[in-house]
């Protein structure tokens, strides 16, 4: 087991000057979506650049929500509110962001960021909290195999999610 300091780097990239990217958040489902925020008026020069392979996570309602709304981002740039928090993999130790990706969508990992939430009187989880989250990480052989065998799955589950699709149109 190894905590998440020793992997990952958080990174302060800000809107600034002001670019016209697409405005994200990352839902409970641990994808990045449109913004539902009303964005009208709001200073966009402080709103936190995303790049792709960067990860996005709003650690504000962890208690709540039970989960850790995170993900990595696999398109180009977007921006995220300032209260998310923006971190990329700094250590060799990964295979590839996807590895983290995958056990971010874990409930056990779910369960220890819940869990560590629980002292904070707001339900978040503070960044410095995030960052002794431990996970387990086996060679980097393992890790590469793992990504590729959850591709697999994921593509699999993708097409029968279409054909069910495809078949309700005829019920």
């Amino acid at each position: 087991m190894i905590e998440l300091s020793e992997l990952i780097e958080e990174v302060n990239n800000r809107n600034n000057p002001l670019r016209d990217l697409p405005i994200l958040g990352v839902n409970s489902n641990k994808k990045f979506m449109p913004s539902i925020a009303n964005v009208i008026g709001a200073d966009l020069s402080k709103y936190k650049i995303v790049r792709k392979g960067e990860f996005a996570t709003n650690l504000m309602h962890v208690d709540r929500d039970e989960i850790v709304p995170v993900s990595l981002l696999s398109t180009d740039e977007c921006i995220v509110s300032p209260a998310y928090n923006v971190f990329k993999v700094k250590d060799t130790k990964i295979c590839k962001p996807e590895y983290l990706n995958i056990i971010f969508k874990s409930n056990q990992f779910d369960h220890q960021a819940w869990f560590k939430s629980g002292s904070s009187i707001r339900g978040n989880l503070d960044w410095s909290k995030f960052l002794t989250l431990k996970i387990n990480l086996p060679s980097i052989d393992e890790q590469c195999k793992l990504i590729s065998q959850y591709n697999s799955i994921e593509e699999k589950i993708n097409i029968l999610s279409k054909l069910n699709d495809n078949l309700s149109y005829y019920l």
